[in-house]
């Protein structure tokens, strides 16, 4: 076989190019490289970098205006949060989520970020009662025990109560036992 050398030369003797015929082959074609031409040969497959265009006018007018956005919309949600989550979680209560439409109610029935109205309230309350929220349940059966102006019919206050009371809320079963179960108008 032919040599059996390194491809890169050791001191100034260059780089020997590899043969895989036979010995007598080696020896006719072998000759050594300098490596100003061994760099060459390589040098020719690295391609010039391509400058790039500049980007039209109306690319970095919209990147200003969407930074612009971001920065505004995080003003108003660091200054404003009460009014954000109160219209995210309104969003949330039509696609008809329970404990979103439990949670606008309460806000319109305690005026916090709206303004009051018991009307609101107890159409919410009931949207989230209708789905099962049993703290939405208890709370409209209370609101009918206390008077306000509900849609609840008689004897529905009593099927809202047991619903809550099977649902985890302790004061439903206080509600019960004191007021319904007592003889009140439930």
């Amino acid at each position: 076989m032919g040599d059996r050398e390194p491809l890169l030369g050791q001191g100034s003797a260059g780089v020997r190019e590899r043969h895989t015929g036979s010995a007598e082959q080696a020896e006719k074609g072998e000759r050594d490289i300098t490596q100003e031409e061994w760099f060459h040969e390589l040098s020719k497959k690295v391609y010039l970098a391509r400058r790039k265009k500049p980007d039209p006018w109306w690319v970095t007018a919209l990147e200003v205006l969407v930074i612009l956005f971001v920065v505004g919309f995080a003003y108003y949600a660091y200054n404003y949060f009460e009014h954000l989550h109160f219209h995210v979680t309104n969003g949330y209560a039509h696609l008809g989520y329970p404990q979103a439409q439990h949670f606008v109610a309460h806000r319109y029935l305690e005026g916090r970020g709206v303004d009051k109205d018991h009307k609101m309230a107890m159409d919410w309350m009931r949207k989230a009662a209708d789905q099962g929220h049993a703290h939405a349940s208890y709370n409209l059966a209370i609101a009918h025990l206390k008077g306000l102006e509900t849609d609840v019919r008689d004897g529905e206050a009593r099927k809202l109560l047991e619903h809550a009371n099977n649902n985890g809320v302790k004061e439903a079963h206080d509600v019960l036992h004191n007021v319904c179960y007592a003889g009140g108008n439930c």
